[in-house]
């Protein structure tokens, strides 16, 4: 009788197989021998027991991050029952390891199994319905028993409390080549010709070309996926349940594996920042992908007006491909092969900022007097003042007026008055845009002091709206809006000597960052227009 045997295989081969013996449970998670060294990952992430005679192994989820099985998530303490080639990612599409018997099971026959469901968030419980089943088929064509397959019915999964939405169909695989869509006026239309939708069925294919050209490179093993801006949803316009169901209506129709990934609100998963791709390739076996063979497609080009087409809305999917390093194509080159429009970018790109410059201008002014004295800055919301103030004034004993923390003028106006007259400087960290309101700063200090220094933080509008869009993504509750921005363009007044000011400082903007982390963040094209 040949000797059974079932083995755990890491896919990346970093370890030697594991052998599950017969009916024993063990446990398997970060360790030495598994040379998993990932905090995420418990050093019991998950149990398993082999059967011999059923050529399955049972798989328990213990650990506190989640599992997955042929890239859908496993739920804590749920268990299910896995096969013959199997794939089991110890942490949610890392650290994949593939079940084998040997020898492999017998697969003629007519069988069909339902095996346990798995649901894939907790939070979509309210569709439940459409929650993740693995069914083992194994059909007989009458001439030749195919080989048994897993299939993983499609579900959706919620990411990071809800501000990212995956949906993954059955027969989802992962590639080194990456055919990545945006979906409305790339993939689809509305089908009533309004530019917003009417309701979750008002839409049509953009064009019949598309699922010529999806098929074939699904055939071409081309991995195809949807990035998709939906800041409705969090924003209560669209019913998310609606968008679901609209969604997978699409790739129904689409009648190919496409994985979507739907970015709720203005986060870190919007795009052209790159937290969509990021998860997308959690979720592709960590494959590096061979950027030269995959693209982006999408039609928020920053395209001009001409007589063919209106004005691109945003640069959001060409910025998208720009930070990742994919070639870019349009909806109407890439399905109906017109010419390729010679495309543009306005956007701010934070690449260009000089890191060679000095603190101010001109380069002999000081920062720092030892005189009494009162500062007043200037300059955009996001414009780095208090970035400045913190970094070279504060350090050197200059009380802070900050009008957002002291709450109203006279708040400010009494906190200026104690430090001057216990013989502290001060600066003004405000807006103070125009001459009006940078006068009454100057009127109260000439009564302690004729040094009043103005410094002009030479930050552009477009700079200003980067370094917002930086501080939304990276601490939200400091955020201010474009209308905040435009209201101070709206009246800035340049600063003059005849204000009372015995000196004018441009002050140059500075990169520095708390990690590499905010960095590679803060150098990618973050604003959409």
């Amino acid at each position: 009788m040949t000797e059974i045997k079932c083995l755990l295989k890491c896919v990346q081969n970093t370890h030697e197989p594991f052998l599950l013996k017969n009916d024993e449970e063990v446990t398997f998670g970060r360790g030495p021998d598994t040379k998993i060294k990932d905090s995420r990952c418990s050093r019991t992430q998950i149990k398993l027991k082999a059967n011999y005679d059923k050529k399955n192994v049972a798989i328990t989820q213990i650990g506190r991050n989640a599992c997955g099985l042929n890239g859908m998530a496993l739920k804590k303490d749920s268990t299910v029952t896995v096969k013959h080639g199997d794939r089991i990612e110890i942490l949610l599409g890392q650290y994949i390891h593939v079940i084998e018997f040997e020898p492999p099971p017998d697969t003629t026959g007519n069988v069909k199994k339902t095996r346990k469901s798995v649901s894939s968030s907790a939070s979509d419980s309210q569709t439940s319905n459409k929650s993740a089943k693995h069914v083992l088929e194994v059909e007989d064509d009458k001439s030749t028993a195919k080989r048994s397959r897993l299939d993983i019915k499609s579900d959706w999964e919620s990411v990071d409390d809800g501000k990212l939405l995956v949906y993954t169909p059955e027969n989802v695989k992962p590639s080194c080549k990456i055919a990545a869509y945006d979906l409305d006026g790339t993939i689809i239309g509305t089908a009533s010709g309004k530019v917003f939708p009417k309701n979750k069925d008002d839409w049509k294919i953009l064009f019949q070309e598309v699922l010529v050209k999806l098929k074939l490179l699904h055939s071409e093993s081309y991995k195809i996926l949807i990035f998709t801006n939906q800041a409705g949803i969090s924003a209560g316009k669209t019913n998310v349940n609606d968008f679901k169901s609209k969604v997978e209506s699409i790739i129904k129709k689409l009648n190919v594996p496409v994985q979507v990934f739907v970015a709720t609100g203005h986060t870190i998963y919007r795009k052209p920042a790159l937290g969509m791709w990021e998860a997308a390739m959690e979720r592709n076996d960590n494959l590096e992908v061979d950027r030269s063979k995959s693209f982006f497609c999408g039609d928020a080009a920053g395209r001009e007006k001409n007589h063919q087409m209106k004005k691109d809305f945003s640069h959001t999917d060409i910025l998208f491909a720009k930070n990742l390093g994919l070639n870019f194509e349009t909806p109407e080159y890439h399905f109906l092969k017109h010419r390729m429009p010679l495309l543009k970018i306005k956007v701010f790109d934070p690449r260009t900022i000089p890191c060679d410059v000095p603190l101010c201008e001109p380069s002999s002014g000081t920062i720092i007097s030892n005189k009494l004295e009162v500062v007043i800055l200037v300059g955009f919301p996001g414009s780095g003042k208090t970035h400045f103030a913190k970094t070279h004034l504060i350090p050197a004993g200059y009380a802070h007026i900050n009008r957002d923390t002291l709450g109203s003028w006279t708040k400010c106006a009494n906190a200026m008055t104690a430090a001057l007259s216990g013989k502290q400087s001060v600066v003004i960290d405000n807006t103070n845009p125009d001459v009006e309101s940078r006068k009454r700063f100057i009127t109260l200090a000439k009564n302690y002091t004729s040094s009043i220094r103005c410094f002009v933080m030479n930050t552009s509008m477009q700079h200003a709206k980067h370094n917002n869009k930086f501080r939304l993504l990276t601490d939200p509750s400091q955020a201010v809006s474009d209308i905040v921005i435009h209201t101070y363009a709206s009246k800035y007044k340049e600063p003059t000597l005849e204000e009372g000011f015995s000196e004018i400082l441009k002050i140059n903007f500075w990169l520095t960052f708390k990690n590499a982390e905010h960095e590679k963040l803060y150098k990618l094209y973050l604003l959409e227009k």
